[in-house]
């Protein structure tokens, strides 16, 4: 009887030792997809302009600080953090089939050139973005003072 207990016991540990390292292979492979994923449709590529003009738009509004400082300050930020930080993103969303088929596409002439656009297309949709945003802000505050819900804001 202790014999089949201890076996019980032994089997079962196994058994969750193979569990878990099939999940953990599962994983490093769902990652690593997504790191080509994002590699292929230009991950990167976006942080590093992102990163270029957030630099461009504070150096105007900041004239006053040194060049070497935006220069350290690029050496320092890395892109490809963007990336990193984007991957459980994409793992909590897709599986390794569905990246796969999304990478296939993206071989395509039609896939490779929503990668090329897709950088000009995010910061229009940003712009369009803000613009609707701001839009929407004035029709609910106006909505809301003439239903008398808020006050209209004085004049200064």
């Amino acid at each position: 009887m202790m014999n089949y207990t201890r076996m019980l016991i032994v089997g079962a540990m196994l058994l969750v030792i193979t569990v878990l390292h099939a999940q953990t292979a599962d994983s490093t492979a769902l990652k690593k997809t997504a790191r080509e994923l994002l590699e292929m449709s230009g991950g990167g590529k976006l942080g590093a302009r992102v990163l270029e003009q957030l630099t461009s738009t504070l150096k105007e509004r900041l004239p006053n600080v040194p060049n070497e400082f935006w220069t350290e300050l690029n050496k320092e930020i890395k892109p490809d953090d963007l990336v990193a930080a984007a991957i459980p993103v994409y793992t909590k969303h897709f599986t390794v089939k569905e990246m796969k088929d999304i990478m296939a596409f993206y071989k395509t002439p039609s896939g490779a050139k929503l990668v090329q656009a897709m950088p000009d297309i995010t910061q229009d949709m940003m712009r369009v973005g803000q613009e609707w945003g701001k839009d929407v802000g004035q029709r609910v505050m106006q909505r809301l003072q003439d239903k008398g819900y808020i006050k209209p804001a004085e004049k200064k």
